[in-house]
């Protein structure tokens, strides 16, 4: 997300995030009952589901998992707490399909193996800040830790990420720093572009390109 360098710091962050320690233990979500929860939620119209993610996703941004309330969630989506249970296994399930709705945008638009890696990058890096506009608070979310009883669930993402990773390291990023400072640079850099992106509406593309080429400048070889 050069999209080289945003998608490279995100993707060295994300997958570090996967193992990272909640401060709340969750139990581990049920396979079962989450494919049922999610046929009823993926049933609902296209409107519903947006404002209830979007309500969703906009206090796990400013409370995080542990602090964002799940019956406040529900009141101000309008949605019945018994109602609730057919569509989530519980506010883990709810905050995971947050996640998976926004990484289902982005998804799409990661390179394959026949594409150019650099002009694919910054289409993605121009999606991600698409993504932004439309929802600032993707921003703050995504730079929560991951509660570690979500890896499996994610680990199909994490796959994808660790191999645009490997990818990179092979395509010309710089072999001179280690690999963990330079993920942390690319992400800080990274995240502050996220959050004045998101508050900066006349931004244009122009402005979102010259910042991916700052980034991929970070990570191109000495």
């Amino acid at each position: 997300s050069s999209d080289l360098a945003g998608a490279f710091g995100r993707a060295g962050a994300c997958v570090r995030r996967l193992a990272g320690a909640p401060r709340r233990r969750y139990r581990p979500i049920s396979p079962t009952k989450w494919s049922v929860a999610r046929t009823a939620f993926l049933d609902l119209p296209a409107a519903r589901k947006r404002a209830l993610l979007d309500v969703a996703g906009r206090r796990f941004a400013a409370h995080g998992l542990r602090g964002a309330s799940y019956n406040a969630i529900l009141t101000e989506a309008g949605v019945p707490k018994g109602v609730a249970y057919y569509y989530f296994e519980d506010k883990l399930d709810l905050y995971a399909t947050v996640l998976e709705d926004a990484w289902s945008e982005l998804a799409p638009l990661f390179p394959r193996a026949e594409d150019a890696l650099e002009p694919a990058l910054r289409t993605l890096y121009r999606a991600h800040l698409a993504a932004l506009r439309a929802r600032p608070w993707l921003a703050d979310l995504a730079r929560q830790t991951m509660p570690e009883e979500l890896a499996p669930r994610f680990a199909p993402i994490a796959a994808v990420l660790a191999a645009l990773w490997e990818r990179m390291r092979t395509e010309g990023v710089r072999q001179d720093l280690d690999p963990d400072l330079l993920v942390a640079m690319v992400a800080g850099l990274d995240g502050a572009i996220d959050r004045w992106w998101a508050t900066h509406p006349d931004a244009d593309e122009a402005q979102a390109d010259a910042a991916f080429d700052v980034l991929l400048s970070i990570l191109r070889s000495r």
